[in-house]
This record gives C-alpha cells, structure tokens and sequence, in this order.
C-alpha cells in the first residue's frame, strides 16, 4: 500500500515536472524567434541606411 501511494506521488511529480519543462521550453522558443525578429528587422535597417549612405536608395520612412 506504501509503495503504492509513493509510487502515485512520484507519478505526480514527475509529470508536473514535465509540464514545467514544456512550458519553459516554449518559453525559451518564443524568446529566441522573437529576438531573431528584432535581429532580422536591425539588419534590414542597417542595410537600408548602408544603401542611402552609398547612394543607392530612397529610404524615406527611415527618418
């Protein structure tokens, strides 16, 4: 009967640890697309404001 119940208790544990693992897990996915995102999008500008320092494009919503 012991074993039992500290064997259920232990299931217990164990999945809410897995839930916890997932959910971080998403978390950290999230984190990383969104700072890929913000990269991407300070690349493009950089390279806008690279082609209106050389001459080559009009960037008029870059000011």
């Amino acid at each position: 009967m012991a074993n039992r119940l500290i064997k259920k208790r232990q299931d217990t544990e164990d999945k809410k640890l897995q839930r916890q693992q997932a959910k971080q897990a998403k978390e950290l996915e999230l984190e990383q697309r969104a700072q890929l995102t913000r990269d991407a999008t300070e690349n493009g500008h950089e390279a806008r404001l690279a082609a209106i320092d050389s001459g080559g494009v009009n960037c008029d919503y870059c000011f």
